[in-house]
């Protein structure tokens, strides 16, 4: 075994990270399912998202299927990896940030996953959290259906990482959007990022995707209204993006009545406002029609609004 096999064998324990395992969100994508043939009979264990997520899949993937065909289609596939005699362990959404996690509705996710994975005769004993945003009552959760290790794929490299540069005081946030391009290898991203940053050193912006929230409004209020920021602000297109990152419990009028508002308020503060639009995770999974309809319905919204936005950001630097 080489020396870096080692030392990479010494971090996993010493991190807790599960070896052999594979992370599979993606377990609908007919293209992700092809490559499966790669992992079978190796001893890889497959966590895997259910239909308690389906909102977060179908957000993330831009999929067009109903719920009840997404499920229908991880049940085949669980179906196939049970029949292989596979490792299936459980992969779980709740939020994109800690400050947006809500109690009631994890303890839903959790009760929705346990019940589909019982189904099928599977008791899960280890959990994969997307995004590795949990708290107290996700661990409290977790340990009351006996699910004993939080696993977090990040931690294998990108943590230790940070914990060192945290010691010299640098930009985390900036380091980090770094490292998760460099695990996706998208090298243009990557120099996107760094040239942002030189010019953020000339023009500030902020990228407001949870306008429509309390919390997030008051603390805008305070911080940025006043200080020569360019806004760059999601709209309506996006609904569907914010209700499932951020746990939003209003419908998609009573989302667009609050941006309005919170427009019209911008607006008579003389804030430079322009605008934000998600479209994807990934290139694969970018579709030109639905592109097409996020930016009519976004520039439509804008023009309600007397807005005509001259720049735009997507979200996560993927657009094609």
């Amino acid at each position: 075994m080489s020396s870096k096999n080692i030392f990479l064998k010494l971090l996993n324990k010493l991190i807790h990270e599960q070896p052999n395992a594979v992370h599979i969100e993606e377990i609908v994508n007919k293209n992700k399912w092809n490559n499966i043939s790669y992992y079978l009979g190796k001893n890889i264990t497959f966590f895997l998202i259910t239909p308690a997520n389906f909102a977060y899949c179908k957000c993330v993937f831009n999929l067009t299927t109903t719920k009840n065909e997404f499920e229908k289609k991880i049940r085949e596939r669980i179906l196939f990896l049970k029949k292989n005699n596979e490792i299936i362990q459980l992969s779980i959404y709740l939020s994109k940030n800690k400050k947006f996690l809500d109690n009631q509705l994890q303890e839903r996710i959790f009760k929705e996953s346990i019940d589909f994975m019982k189904s099928f005769n599977i008791k899960p004993n280890k959990l994969f959290i997307i995004d590795g945003v949990y708290n107290s009552h996700s661990l409290f959760l977790a340990k009351q259906y006996k699910i004993s290790e939080l696993v977090d794929f990040n931690l294998f490299l990108i943590n230790p990482f940070l914990r060192i540069i945290n010691i010299f005081r640098l930009r985390l946030s900036f380091i980090q959007k770094i490292y998760e391009s460099l695990k996706k290898k998208d090298f243009r991203a990557i120099l996107y990022l760094i040239l942002g940053e030189f010019k953020n050193v000339c023009e500030k912006t902020i990228h407001v995707e949870a306008l429509v929230r309390d919390d997030v409004w008051r603390v805008l209020k305070r911080k940025v209204i006043g200080k020569g920021y360019t806004w760059f602000i999601i709209t309506p297109a996006n609904y569907d993006y914010c209700q499932t990152y951020f746990n939003l419990k209003m419908n998609k009028a009573e989302f667009t009545n609050i941006l309005i508002k919170r427009f019209e308020y911008l607006k008579k503060k003389n804030e430079d406002i322009q605008l934000h639009i998600h479209l994807g995770i990934s290139h694969p999974y970018l579709n030109d029609e639905n592109q097409r309809k996020k930016f009519e319905e976004s520039i439509d919204f804008m023009k309600t609004l007397t807005l005509k936005p001259e720049k735009y950001v997507h979200g996560r630097l993927i657009y094609k």
